[in-house]
């Protein structure tokens, strides 16, 4: 089956971005690690330095997904709300932030693709 790969800014397409992250929920909860995915809901604000990587299906359904989170001053990585007294991640990413310093979260594929390379 072939699949479409895109990126997708998360503030462009919220009904997407829920799609995805209730997607992500679902099949975190196959491994009983659904503790680890954010639940969010449509209104949720991305902020611009979020992005997703999304592969499709020929019928245009998300089949798997990542999110991209680029850090900014207005907008900390995950990684950092995660572990707020981390000080010396926290100073190691802040040292980076100018250069640019991103983090990828939130990877899942469908079962039907596991194993095949998607991911």
């Amino acid at each position: 089956m072939a699949l479409r790969i895109r990126l997708v800014h998360a503030s462009d397409d919220p009904t997407l971005t829920h799609h995805i992250q209730a997607r992500q929920l679902a099949c975190y909860q196959n491994f009983s690690v659904q503790g680890a995915a954010k639940t969010c809901s449509e209104g949720d604000d991305y902020g611009p330095g979020v992005h997703l990587v999304v592969a499709e299906d020929s019928y245009g359904e998300p089949v798997g997904a990542l999110r991209i989170h680029v850090r900014s001053a207005t907008d900390p990585l995950p990684v950092e709300r995660a572990l707020p007294d981390h000080d010396r991640l926290n100073r190691s990413i802040r040292e980076r932030t100018a250069e640019g310093v991103g983090e990828y979260t939130g990877l899942w594929v469908v079962e039907r693709f596991r194993g095949c390379g998607l991911s």
